[in-house]
């Protein structure tokens, strides 16, 4: 259970502070605001490792109806597949993308 309202949740998500804007091709959602990161993780492969880019996208659950694995979204130019979606049951949707 969630301790913030949606009104709070689409305030943190608010593009005029450091989140950024997502537009969702499919489905046509439009422009949808989020907090976009793309952190390097360490990969094992075998007895060395790999680095690679995760980009995730954090954004308010009930702005990303109708997104599942597959849906195509573009941020900062740069055009994204959905690989899978996590909601956290608090409201907050996390996607993990891949480049399209």
């Amino acid at each position: 259970m969630s301790i913030e309202s949606a009104t709070e949740r689409d305030n943190f998500f608010d593009d005029n502070d450091f989140a950024d804007e997502a537009t969702f091709t499919d489905p046509a959602l439009g422009a949808v605001n989020g907090i976009f990161d793309n952190e390097t993780e360490l990969m094992d492969a075998d007895e060395s490792g790999v680095l690679i880019s995760v980009p995730m996208f954090y954004c308010n659950t009930t702005n990303v109806t109708g997104v599942q694995e597959g849906s195509t979204l573009t941020l900062a130019a740069i055009d994204y597949v959905v690989k899978e979606r996590y909601n956290d049951g608090t409201g907050v949707t996390t996607l993990r993308l891949e480049l399209a």
